[in-house]
């Protein structure tokens, strides 16, 4: 496949921390970069169809684990199919035919993921690189927590697997 990261927009990564697990639906490929971004290839030139950048790698502490993104997921409701991917403290739902987040799922789009945990926290210091799992109508995602084995703080982002549904509200 021609496409490289970063030619089309967002930043590139260097060549070895790009960990992906692309999705093929309808003879278009997604897939996610090292930057949360999301990406759809049609399947047999390459030629991007379109990207939808969170903008994640421009907050501050943005660390993504030695820039690796693992995927998306797809959740069909009849003839409609939604896309779903996590950057940081965001879920985020996806047209695939435009790139473009679905109103109707969380608040234009996006959930915030760091709303309803335990305690407060700032919620720069959530990370998400796994795909969510899709479940009937349930979106179930986990977090990545940066504390490799140090002593966590209050302030620290509480370990937390969630499951949020319906995933769009018609």
């Amino acid at each position: 496949m021609p496409w490289v990261p970063g030619q089309n927009g967002g930043p590139s990564t260097n060549p070895g921390n790009f960990n992906t697990t692309p999705l093929m639906l309808d003879n278009v490929v997604y897939l996610t970069t090292p930057f949360g971004s999301v990406v759809a290839l049609d399947a047999e030139s390459g030629r991007q169809l379109w990207l939808y950048d969170p903008g994640s790698w421009r907050e501050p502490g943005f660390v993504s684990t030695a820039r690796n993104h693992r995927g998306l997921a797809a959740w069909r409701d009849g003839d409609e199919t939604y896309l779903l991917s996590v950057a940081k403290w965001r879920l985020i739902c996806l047209n695939p035919k435009t790139g473009k987040l679905v109103p109707g799922f969380g608040a234009n789009g996006i959930v915030d993921l760091s709303e309803g945990l335990r305690w407060k926290f700032d919620r720069v210091q959530l990370d998400n690189l796994t795909p969510p799992t899709i479940y009937k109508d349930f979106a179930i995602v986990g977090s990545t927590i940066g504390v490799m084995g140090r002593k966590v703080a209050a302030t620290s982002v509480p370990h937390s697997s969630r499951s949020l549904g319906p995933v769009v509200n018609s």
